[in-house]
């Protein structure tokens, strides 16, 4: 599908492509998204997530707030063993079972980017973040990172945009001691009008460089059910390691959750 999508001729004549547009949006914009999933049977889970993107726009300048939360709970029902290791049964026969609760994620994420426009295309940008994640083992981790980035316009609507800096991050895991060194970053954005229903988005944030590092990935696919509101399909994956099988989207290392969401622009 990603192929398709990236394959698909912008609707604008090919000499206008990736012209800078004449009124690039100025003032505040937003998006509000809420999504969940349950499933049920021997194995539970349950799946929460909100999160906004605010953004201000000013001549040159240009700032986005982004706040995100990932919630996630597994229940599963364990057959009872006693202390010989043997099965327990009730009076009728039957294996007597646990529901065993987990909670497997529960991330809370705030940052803030602001962009200065030395051309149209060429922008100097800086990160600021801060995220919790107890179920996966963080504490607290931070960001500070300045850079420079190029963003390719098509339309209003449709454009390409990344950006490579170096930083510095700290990150307090769970079980102990702190890790804090400077890294390198990478993030990319790619947003296509693929009609006048339907937006497909894709993104990526990576800092690397130290044993402190992490990848973040986001594909989504939205279909205007109704001005302002929208339907999105919204695939995250999310790993602090080296991947050793970066093909395979199944590997343990890779934190992934896929979700509908309601996506309100204001």
């Amino acid at each position: 599908m990603l192929l398709t999508v990236l394959c698909t001729p912008l609707t604008m004549p090919k000499a206008q492509a990736y012209d800078v547009p004449k009124s690039i949006p100025q003032g505040w914009q937003g998006v509000l998204q809420f999504g969940g999933q349950a499933t049920l049977g021997v194995s539970r889970t349950t799946s929460l997530s909100a999160a906004t993107k605010l953004s201000y726009a000013r001549g040159r300048w240009e700032s986005l707030l982004t706040a995100a939360m990932l919630r996630s709970d597994a229940r599963i029902e364990v057959d009872r063993r006693d202390a010989e290791g043997e099965p327990v049964v009730d009076v009728s026969g039957n294996p007597v079972t646990d529901l065993v609760n987990s909670r497997t994620s529960d991330r809370r994420f705030i940052g803030v980017e602001p962009k200065w426009y030395m051309t149209p295309r060429y922008y100097l940008f800086s990160v600021l973040d801060y995220e919790t994640n107890e179920p996966g083992n963080i504490e607290h981790a931070s960001r500070q990172i300045a850079g420079v980035g190029y963003k390719l316009w098509a339309s209003k609507a449709d454009f390409f945009s990344a950006g490579v800096g170096y930083g510095n991050k700290r990150l307090k895991p769970i079980d102990g001691g702190t890790i804090e060194g400077g890294i390198g970053y990478v993030g990319m954005r790619f947003v296509r009008q693929l009609n006048d229903k339907m937006k497909f988005d894709a993104e990526l944030d990576s800092d690397f460089g130290s044993d402190n590092r992490s990848t973040a990935m986001e594909l989504g696919l939205s279909w205007i059910l109704r001005e302002p509101v929208s339907l999105k399909l919204k695939y995250e994956a999310r790993t602090y390691k080296v991947l050793t099988n970066p093909l395979n989207p199944l590997d343990e290392e890779v934190d992934a959750v896929m979700t509908f969401n309601i996506e309100v622009d204001y």
